[in-house]
């Protein structure tokens, strides 16, 4: 999936710190193709995680979706870009 696959660190520091990195691995690979918005830094890292989301989101569609900034939105933020990631997503069956 990657154009230059992460080097993953195998005992993270904590889980909230290993979603922020692959969260930057993502945007960095895609930043070749798309602009990219820097996110807005947050007062927790929950909020850094969420504003990453928001970035993501940004470059992958153009859009910007609604979630509680709490770790459950971050959860369903983050099966919602997978779902639209699906190449089932968006098609019509006529």
């Amino acid at each position: 999936m990657f154009v230059h696959p992460p080097k993953l660190e195998l005992v993270p520091a904590s889980y909230f710190k290993a979603t922020i990195e692959a969260h930057k691995w993502i945007q960095n690979d895609l930043s070749d193709t798309i602009s990219l918005e820097q996110p807005v830094a947050g007062e927790t890292t929950v909020e850094q995680i969420y504003h990453s989301l928001v970035a993501i989101e940004k470059m992958l569609f153009g859009t910007k979706t609604e979630f509680e900034v709490n770790i459950r939105g971050c959860c369903w933020y983050t099966e919602a870009l997978e779902l639209r990631l699906k190449p089932s997503y968006g098609c019509v069956i006529h």
